[in-house]
């Protein structure tokens, strides 16, 4: 679990950059083939649900020990929930992200 959490820090903001690009391309009409915007939203929320399973289950691997312990303001706030939901967005965006990246290779391929 652990390895996987790692990786998708290393994967999320390209997914999410991808996303936002699709999302952008998607509402000014730029885009026109890939998935429709319904069905983007409904794996969002598949993948939102599973992003609420990995947060519950992955907030114990990145829970310093005790030992470190120190709260801030913002640091009261973190806490198993939070986590959740903070993964439950970050996959909702997976949908998106996939479709985003398979428009920017096939707009390289097709201009090449």
């Amino acid at each position: 679990m652990k390895l996987f959490l790692w990786i998708w820090r290393v994967i999320f903001p390209i997914i999410g950059l991808a996303a936002l690009a699709y999302w952008g391309g998607k509402m000014m009409g730029e885009i026109s083939g890939g998935m429709s915007i319904t069905k983007t939203i409904v794996y969002g929320g598949i993948c939102a649900i599973v992003g609420l399973i990995v947060g519950f289950t992955g907030w114990a691997e990145e829970v310093p020990p005790r030992w470190f312990w120190t709260m801030s303001e913002i640091d009261l706030l973190d806490n198993r929930i939070g986590n959740a939901i903070q993964y439950a967005g970050q996959f909702f965006w997976i949908p998106a992200g996939i479709c985003g990246i398979n428009a920017l290779l096939h707009l390289t391929f097709l201009y090449n």
